[in-house]
């Protein structure tokens, strides 16, 4: 769909999910979701029930960025709520460790 990065973070940066991170940061110096504690990330990032068991697995920094990540995938879709194919989306973004 994308030729690369460049045209990727363009789509990005031209759509809904810019304004919904920056009404949901009104009144602080956060620009982005990436920069969101653990306060944020609870407050802006709920999760439906039938996707919750999608992300127990996970470490709590690795919850974290997931979560991050499916709230500017729903925010390209032009959604304020994660629903589980937005998560089971940013789990296929998530970088993988073999031991080899």
């Amino acid at each position: 769909m994308f030729e690369g990065s460049e045209a990727l973070d363009e789509v990005v940066n031209e759509s809904v999910a810019s304004s919904i991170c920056a009404d949901a940061d009104a009144g602080t110096d956060i620009t982005c979701n990436a920069k969101w504690e653990p306060a944020e990330i609870r407050e802006y990032c709920i999760l439906p029930v039938n996707a919750q068991s999608l992300i127990r697995s996970a470490s709590a920094r690795g919850c974290h960025r997931v979560l991050k990540a499916s709230r500017t995938i729903a925010g390209l879709e032009d959604g304020d709520v994660i629903q589980r194919h937005h998560l089971a989306e940013a789990l296929q973004y998530r970088t993988r460790v073999l031991d080899l």
